[in-house]
């Protein structure tokens, strides 16, 4: 009969058996004394059960373990091995725009006692020409060189321990960071690349105007201009570096409905819809609706002014409405105050604009301006970008008939990898 008894310590003269520490020599286990030599078997089917003398030893190398004897049985020692520790000075560190080269110290802790050997390897690094790590056994210390790497990075490096049954592992994060800002501008549907080292973004969008409305009939015509966009925008957007977003545009002002939006697949991460178009209808028309939008803050477009019953010897004209901004609703057309909202045009002029930068371009140009954020040409017939409504005009002659589409919508993206960038107060060029 073979009995089990778990052992953590046996070396000179001390044997520790399950919590019994055993000490020195004549010591006895289960009344006989320890002590003796030790034999050794190919399996444990080959332990003598007769002639033992207790205290001794037995080797089975079939299955590595050690058994020894009270005399009449064996009992096998059931060895506890502790994996040998391993820390590290630190858990990650930066090269790049902190500098090309960094050191890691390391420490082991051996529970038994027993000399370890320590091997260091890494994740990341295929060439070595890119980057490098040299190992300095004497004081423990590991160089790490980034010697190729131009942009942003990341790899591991892992110090492992081993006292010839278990090792013990530690590893480093690796980062090669390079700043990485900018900016991209986007007026037609297309796609946006996540730069290397950009983990968020953020983003503005803002709808067209809604087209003004140009016709050939005199007496009691009832004419209306376009209405403002309407303004989203999203900041600190979870993004992966290499991901495609894209960037869709409909409508250009001249209909309902009209909007761009930044999707992720079939997910809409931020939308703003375009001014209703000029009608001849007597209703409202009605600016960019901020329901109908995608981000963290949504603004509606102002609505366009309208005439009734005009008089036909001076040409008919109405402003368009202005754009939706940062802090609040675009103006309704004819007047409006000047600040971070496009302002409603004075008849005939287009709606104001509103500009992409955020609050730090300053206050934004009216509809009857020009500028690089608002205003409408001469005649009033188109909206000022971005997402000003067109303004409504009707020529003495009443000769032309047309409709002038502001195609004006737009949507800005913003990041970086060491600055905080969000609108609408971080968001000038860099």
């Amino acid at each position: 009969m073979v009995q089990k008894v778990n052992f953590s310590n046996l070396r000179g003269d001390t044997l520790t058996v399950g919590n019994t520490v055993i000490t020195g020599t004549g010591v006895t286990v289960g009344g006989e004394a320890l002590g003796g030599s030790i034999t050794t078997y190919a399996n444990a089917s080959l332990l003598p059960l007769s002639g033992l003398t207790a205290g001794e030893f037995a080797f089975v190398s079939s299955n590595s373990s050690i058994y020894f004897t009270n005399g009449s049985g064996w009992y096998l020692v059931q060895s506890v091995n502790q994996t040998p520790s391993v820390s590290l000075s630190t858990s990650s560190i930066s090269l790049g725009q902190d500098g090309n080269t960094a050191d890691i110290t390391y420490t082991v802790s051996e529970p038994e006692g027993t000399p370890v050997t320590i091997t260091v390897s890494n994740s990341g690094i295929t060439d070595t020409s890119l980057a490098n790590v040299q190992h300095y056994t004497s004081n423990n210390t590991l160089t790490i060189n980034n010697v190729g790497f131009a942009t942003a990075n990341e790899f591991t490096v892992t110090v492992s321990a081993s006292d010839g049954v278990n090792i013990g592992t530690a590893t480093a994060n690796v980062s090669v960071i390079y700043e990485e800002s900018g900016q991209q501008v986007f007026t037609t549907s297309s796609t946006f690349v996540v730069p290397t080292g950009i983990t968020s973004i953020s983003a503005v969008a803002v709808g067209s105007g809604g087209r003004a409305h140009r016709v050939t009939e005199s007496g009691n015509d009832n004419m209306y201009s376009g209405g403002g966009g309407a303004l989203s925008y999203v900041n600190n957007l979870a993004v992966t570096a290499g991901e495609t977003l894209t960037i869709t545009k409909s409508g250009d002002g001249s209909a309902d409905g009209s909007y761009i939006q930044l999707s992720r697949g079939a997910t809409v991460l931020l939308k703003a819809m375009g001014g209703e178009p000029g009608t001849l209808q007597n209703t409202t028309i009605y600016g960019g609706q901020a329901s109908q939008g995608v981000g963290h803050v949504k603004y509606s477009g102002g609505n366009s002014g309208r005439l009734t019953n005009p008089d036909t010897t001076y040409p008919i004209r109405n402003g368009g409405g202005g754009a939706a901004g940062y802090t609040g609703n675009g103006n309704t057309s004819a007047g409006g105050r000047n600040g971070f909202t496009g302002n409603g045009g004075t008849a005939p002029a287009g709606g104001g604009g509103i500009g992409l930068q955020g609050t730090s371009v300053g206050t934004i140009s009216s509809g009857a301006g020009s500028g690089a954020y608002g205003g409408a040409d001469a005649n009033g017939n188109y909206g000022g970008s971005y997402g000003g409504g067109g303004g409504g005009q009707k020529p003495v002659s009443f000769s032309f008939s047309g409709d002038m589409a502001p195609n004006n919508s737009a949507l800005r993206i913003i990041w970086s990898n060491t600055q905080t960038r969000t609108f609408p107060s971080n968001a000038a060029d860099v």
